[in-house]
């Protein structure tokens, strides 16, 4: 039986080798890593084209400068309401034809296949992901020589474009082709002797530098609120006692930092990005029959679970709930994924089941399964 691979490991393949050797470090690019067919192709970009979309969904490059906004959108009425911002098709495909690339932006949030693996992506990284797309047009350069300040998996997912890149040098993708840059390295591409549709994955990593930031600034008001000595400038050495005494207050601190707790409130900011809720959500919402002992219930495949001081946290994108610690081993029956009866929560009376139940279908972190299954 083939297993299926996690959404890292179809860009990269060995993921223990990309985290050695890789990972906010050096580029490279990984040839036939697999095909992408399923998350994006030509005919769901013009799908998405003609839906109808608004700016800022979509923007226009050509040769390095963004096209004005003016040139491609128009006014028009949307539920009896005077927009000025949806794209006007027409104009788009003409300067299209013209050397314009189509950029579609934050596709996690708007193209449900693109939104699943990004989640899972989110979830092999530990760091929040966004997804653009690029549709460039024979002989077209859109974006002009940068860096960004994010990781990039670029998956090249129809036609072919020529890259150069830092450290790297040229290169250049054919479909089912990754390419990883790493944070702040230089890098430019053009569509040659073919068009080229391919997806740009950026991964916003937090940082030690953001983290250790973050949770400086949850501690409370210290030594390091305190204001500069007066007169510092004319007495420079005022600052060595104090720089001394700060130093040694940080060295308390970050000994008594727990690492648990920064690694789960990272993931807590990361979190609340998402925004994927896979198919069922909506019909678990308005499900009409009472929840019992009966009824079979599955965990979202995003839920995690967390300790947060005395309480539980069940968590699956921006959705969350908190519990009390006592219910934990209905919490652990649930969180195993697999499809049980309401019946089977551990530890709790029918009533008290029946309410967690509930709980866990309004705030869509579970599912009702349908018996018929």
């Amino acid at each position: 039986m083939n297993v299926p691979r996690s959404a890292l490991a179809r860009c990269i393949g060995d993921v223990d080798q990309f985290a050695r050797e890789s990972w906010g470090c050096a580029p490279i690019v990984v040839r036939a890593a697999d095909s992408f067919a399923d998350l994006l192709d030509v005919d769901v970009v013009e799908r998405l084209l003609t839906a109808p979309a608004r700016r800022p969904m979509l923007r226009l490059v050509r040769d390095g400068v963004p096209v004005s906004v003016s040139d491609y959108t128009s006014s028009t009425r949307l539920g009896g309401v005077l927009v000025d911002d949806v794209v006007d098709v027409p104009r788009t495909l003409q300067l299209m034809a013209d050397g314009a690339t189509l950029v579609l932006q934050s596709l996690q949030h708007s193209w449900p296949p693109i939104a699943r693996f990004c989640s899972e992506l989110q979830s092999d990284t530990d760091h929040a992901v966004q997804a653009n797309c690029y549709l460039s047009p024979v002989g077209s350069t859109a974006l002009a020589r940068h860096c960004d300040g994010h990781e990039v998996f670029v998956l090249q997912i129809e036609g072919s474009k020529a890259w150069r890149v830092d450290e790297l040098g040229d290169v250049t993708l054919e479909p089912g082709d990754v390419l990883y840059i790493p944070r702040g390295t230089w890098h430019e591409a053009s569509a040659q002797n073919q068009f080229s549709l391919h997806l740009t994955i950026g991964v916003l990593a937090a940082t030690y530098r953001a983290a250790l930031r973050r949770a400086l600034d949850r501690l409370p008001g210290g030594q390091l609120d305190r204001p500069l000595p007066l007169r510092f400038a004319s007495d420079p050495d005022q600052l060595d006692v104090t720089r001394a005494q700060i130093a040694a207050s940080l060295r308390h601190v970050f000994y008594e930092v727990d690492s648990r707790r920064v690694a789960d409130d990272e993931m807590r900011r990361i979190s609340d990005r998402r925004r994927v809720f896979p198919h069922g959500h909506l019909r678990a919402l308005l499900h009409d029959r009472p929840i019992d002992d009966h009824t079979r219930i599955q965990a979202d495949p995003q839920l995690s679970v967390s300790k947060v001081d005395d309480r539980i946290v069940l968590q699956a994108g921006a959705r969350r709930l908190s519990v009390p610690f006592a219910i934990s081993a209905a919490v652990d029956a649930v969180s195993v994924g697999t499809v049980l009866a309401v019946r089977d929560l551990p530890e709790l009376d029918t009533a008290s089941r029946a309410v967690f139940a509930r709980r866990l279908v309004r705030e869509s972190l579970v599912f009702v399964v349908d018996p018929t299954e």
